[in-house]
């Protein structure tokens, strides 16, 4: 599941950075549920409202997340 997240996220991402850069979103079932100031305030929400391995947490910033994209595509 993590994976469908990271592509929905990626696809969305460019568009977040105008309204959330330095934020981090909290995405669940490939939708974006919540932005957070910061990781650990993200994840502890998440552990409350989700299972293990059902969410995924990115900041919102195409170049902290294209290494990982590449990654993914091969």
């Amino acid at each position: 599941m993590k994976d469908k997240n990271f592509k929905f996220f990626m696809k969305q991402v460019k568009s977040l950075e105008i309204d959330h850069r330095g934020e981090f979103a909290l995405i669940n079932k490939k939708k974006i549920v919540g932005f957070f100031s910061n990781h650990n305030e993200a994840y502890k929400y998440a552990k409350e409202m989700y299972e293990d391995g059902t969410f995924l947490i990115q900041p919102c910033s195409y170049e902290a997340n294209f290494v990982k994209l590449r990654h993914i595509n091969g």
